[in-house]
């Protein structure tokens, strides 16, 4: 298609890479369109497929634990009650955790701690953050020129939060952010670090101010959060994500205050 369509060796090469990680979502798109791309897949994919049982399209109900079935080809034969164990019994809901920042997942601890620590720019002399290893080659781009990069780059995200913009904003995360030579100068002076002591889900960062004195917060992503404070920031994110109306009526939807079949209306 990409030679029908008279494509260069340059957009040859992200069709096949958009290609591939439609087959299989790929970490190589991080920090790209490809990215977010692939969740919107797999949420297509759902939606597509109730649209077409609904219109009278038929399947095979056994493809998920049947013969040649999705368990058999990518769990492995024989497997299935090793990936059924605990069902019924273990509810993963009860895990449930909430991305409060429009970033990737691994940045949100360090964010969550810095919190803590009411991050002004003009006081930053310098900025330590300790994160578990794995981070570091998922979401520790030094420099991106790029707002979807900067949503991979602890740098540059804490950085954001100590001018003053927010986090949770799809806004805040733009080409024009990362060459802000405020942000540039400040990026300088942050540094982060692997710390195999620490969890996935931790993060410790260490501020030094200006007038010498170091403050220092850690936060762990699997803390209880109070419920009041988990529901305030989630209409917020809500509302910057979907706008203000549309985030209102979902949530009436979800405390059962409003019936489903009143938000699908608008589509």
């Amino acid at each position: 298609m990409g030679r029908l369509l008279g494509f260069d060796a340059d957009q040859m090469a992200m069709a096949l890479g958009l290609a591939a990680t439609r087959a299989a979502g790929l970490k190589a798109q991080f920090g790209t369109m490809g990215k977010p791309y692939n969740a919107g897949l797999a949420a297509s994919a759902g939606v597509e497929a109730a649209q077409l049982i609904a219109a009278g399209f038929q399947s095979n109900p056994d493809a998920l634990d049947g013969e040649l079935g999705f368990g058999a080809t990518h769990h492995g034969a024989g497997n299935t009650a090793a990936a059924l164990e605990g069902l019924g019994q273990v509810w993963h809901v009860e895990g449930l955790s909430h991305k409060f920042h429009a970033c990737c997942h691994g940045l949100h601890a360090a964010l969550e701690a810095a919190r803590m620590l009411d991050l002004a720019a003009p006081e930053i002399a310098a900025l330590t953050v300790r994160t578990h290893p794995r981070w570091m080659s998922v979401c520790n781009q030094i420099a991106p020129s790029t707002g979807l990069g900067a949503k991979f780059s602890y740098r540059t995200v804490l950085a954001m939060q100590a001018l003053g913009k927010d986090t949770a904003q799809l806004e805040s995360y733009s080409d024009a952010s990362c060459a802000d030579p405020r942000l540039v100068t400040l990026r300088d002076r942050i540094h982060v670090e692997a710390d195999d002591t620490l969890s996935e889900t931790e993060a410790h960062v260490s501020l030094l101010r200006r007038d010498g004195k170091r403050f220092e917060a850690s936060h762990d992503l699997q803390a209880p959060v109070d419920y009041t404070d988990r529901q305030t920031r989630l209409l917020q994110k809500a509302a910057a994500l979907l706008g203000t109306d549309t985030a209102t009526e979902v949530w009436s939807v979800l405390q059962g205050e409003a019936a489903v079949s009143d938000f699908t209306r608008h589509f």
